[in-house]
């Protein structure tokens, strides 16, 4: 009997690398007051950048992102990890006010990654954090700043590495699901399990007149290749990105954008994962939801 694992998209959409992104998914907002995760402005009104690499007010360009927050607005964990004090500036006496932050030690489908979040003050000085949880409050940072520029838009700062180097990750906590009223109507992405090569579209079922008829009749066949060779994914109730080349075949990456989940009046919210290897299908729950990122056992 053919395997067929239901995969809720928003469960999808977060454990896979997006495209053009070294980040897997969406992470949580990181401020109360700043619920689309906005980074300050470029330029602010002191004529500094808060984007990843924008140029500061002592004119180094960081690779972090300084996102408006205001003052005494609760801060949450980004996503789930293991959580520990951080002094930014390791006890430096003129820059006492902004030294507190946390570190946050990525878990789950987060492992290999980790964040420091930065001025804030923290609730407790450690602990296992779950995403969205509170983990404190905005600081002060008037210290750190020159005489002048004391005027710039309140802010915290986040960084994130993945396996030890930095990222740009504001794709994926400016566009978290939830946010935006226009999340309910909008076809969400779905992205590559594996890397291989994707033969566009195809139909599920064909009417007695030889018609693909429905909205809800379509998906998505890969081959895998390189690690994923032997292995097979069919996506079902998605839509081929028409500006990849339909009608040939394509080489994706995993975690590459390559469909939307179709949207249809008397459709389901779910998409469904078929993989094969070597034509058998085999149980991925593990490595979609991420308690053991191996290979599944071919029994």
């Amino acid at each position: 009997m053919r395997f067929i694992l239901g995969v809720l998209v928003v469960v999808f959409a977060t454990v896979f690398l997006a495209e053009h992104s070294d980040a897997i998914g969406c992470m949580a907002k990181l401020c109360a007051s700043n619920p689309k995760s906005v980074p300050r402005g470029c330029p602010d009104k002191d004529g500094t950048c808060g984007t990843f690499k924008g140029k500061r007010c002592d004119r180094s360009m960081p690779e972090a992102i300084d996102f408006e927050c205001d003052e005494g607005s609760v801060i949450y964990a980004p996503f789930d990890g293991e959580m520990t004090y951080y002094m930014p500036y390791a006890g430096e006496k003129d820059k006492e006010c902004a030294d507190r932050g946390v570190r946050i030690e990525g878990t789950g489908i987060w492992q290999g990654y980790y964040a420091l979040i930065h001025t804030m003050i923290p609730d407790t000085f450690g602990g296992t954090v779950k995403a969205g949880d509170r983990i404190g409050i905005n600081g002060r940072s008037e210290c750190i700043l020159p005489e002048g520029q004391q005027g710039a838009t309140p802010y915290v700062r986040m960084e994130v590495f993945k396996e030890g180097v930095a990222i740009d990750f504001l794709e994926q906590i400016n566009n978290s699901p939830g946010d935006d009223p226009e999340d309910s109507t909008r076809a969400p992405m779905v992205y590559s399990p594996i890397s291989g090569s994707a033969f566009g579209r195809f139909r599920l079922t064909m009417s007695q007149k030889g018609n693909y008829d429905g909205c809800n009749n379509d998906g998505i066949f890969i081959v895998g290749s390189g690690s994923w060779i032997d292995f097979e994914a069919r996506i079902y109730n998605v839509r081929f990105r028409e500006d990849l080349a339909l009608g040939r075949s394509i080489n994706v990456e995993a975690g590459q954008h390559i469909a939307n989940r179709l949207v249809c009046e008397d459709g389901t919210d779910s998409i469904f994962l078929e993989i094969r290897h070597k034509g058998i299908p085999v149980n991925v729950t593990n490595l979609l939801t991420g308690p053991r990122c191996g290979m599944p056992k071919f029994d």
